[in-house]
């Protein structure tokens, strides 16, 4: 892989923790600093984990036979998931409740946890990916790692600067 696929598929895999920062930032009162580096930390470290044990899963030797019928599965999984949230947002949207705002704390170590372990499936999958076309993978771990420490402190600080800026609707 050349620089730019190396840097468009980090790009890529830190998105969804854009978009949860976001919403994180969105809700938090002011910034910490000690916070926001504990997050980049955890977030970083569970999507190049994410990726190592993808990049690993390949080599059990059913996965390694099967890897193409064991990514459809993936595949199916991971769009079934997400057809499943669509249309719980959909329903959530039509039902037009009304939406209760309020400031919350940064949370726990294990919640940034929960949080980052929910955005790295894909960074799972594209490990196996990355296995079944043999890319080295090292500066593929270097470059998820510092794009997702950049996609969290870029989502909590637009989060936040929107919170600013916006009047509550009550």
């Amino acid at each position: 892989m050349n620089i730019w696929e190396i840097l468009l598929t980090a790009a890529g895999l830190s998105l969804d923790v854009y978009a949860v920062c976001i919403c994180k930032g969105a809700v938090i009162g002011r910034i910490d600093g000690k916070k926001l580096t504990q997050m980049c930390i955890v977030f970083s470290a569970w999507q190049v984990c994410a990726l190592l044990a993808g990049n690993l899963f390949t080599l059990v030797p059913e996965a390694a036979e099967n890897g193409g019928h064991i990514s459809g599965i993936w595949y199916g999984l991971a769009a079934a998931i997400l057809l499943g949230m669509g249309f719980y947002m959909l329903r959530k949207g039509a039902k037009k409740e009304p939406v209760e705002e309020r400031l919350e704390a940064w949370g726990t170590v294990k919640e940034m946890c929960v949080l980052s372990a929910a955005v790295s499936a894909d960074a799972f999958l594209t490990g196996i990916g990355f296995a079944f076309t043999r890319t080295r993978l090292s500066e593929e771990l270097l470059a998820v790692a510092i794009m997702t420490a950049a996609a969290v402190m870029l989502g909590i600080y637009t989060g936040w600067d929107m919170n600013r800026r916006t009047e509550p609707m009550w």
